[in-house]
């Protein structure tokens, strides 16, 4: 019968090493882990209240536009009803309310077919047909849609890329007169 030596020290040390560098890797592989899941909530959480902040920015700059356009509405609607055209004034009202919001390029109106009448960029603007932008034709063809953000175009004006923003605006009848 063989009698069983007592291990060898080399060994022993060997085992012993290899042991703890085992539970230094696991350590080190389960720390990665755990800072790598709070890195990615951590990451979550700010892309989620940036989104709100996004959402809630948009929000305020887009009911600004809106107010300028009913302001720029009620101004047709008194340049309609007491058939005053004083260009130079409808100019600068339009300027002020243009002046309101620091996102809007421009403020005007068009008529019925698509002409712009009034601009807040120039007391006499050059003529421009808008009849084919859909900020126009949503408005001739559909009575009360509100407020419409049409996709990004570029101006006729200058070349720019801008989102066309429209209301519509109706006759004393309540028949289409067109947009601002």
């Amino acid at each position: 019968m063989r009698l069983r030596t007592a291990p060898r020290p080399a060994f022993l040390i060997a085992a012993i090493v290899g042991l703890l560098v085992a539970v230094v890797v696991a350590s080190t592989a389960y720390e990665a882990r755990r800072s790598y899941k709070m890195a990615i909530a951590s990451a979550e959480r700010e892309a989620f209240n940036a989104q709100r902040l996004l959402v809630e920015h948009t929000e305020r700059t887009f009911e600004g536009v809106a107010r300028a356009l009913e302001a720029a509405a009620e101004l047709y609607e008194n340049v309609r009803d007491q058939n005053r055209k004083d260009e130079a004034r409808i100019h600068e009202l339009l300027q002020a309310i243009q002046g309101q919001s620091p996102v809007l390029r421009a403020v005007g109106w068009t008529d019925a077919d698509g002409n712009r009448l009034y601009s807040s960029l120039f007391r006499q603007p050059p003529r421009l047909n808008v009849s084919d932008q859909e900020a126009f034709t949503v408005h001739a063809q559909t009575p009360h849609f509100g407020v419409y953000i049409a996709a990004p175009i570029q101006s006729r004006v200058n070349g720019e890329w801008i989102i066309p923003v429209s209301r519509r605006i109706d006759d004393r009848h309540g028949s289409f007169a067109g947009v601002v």
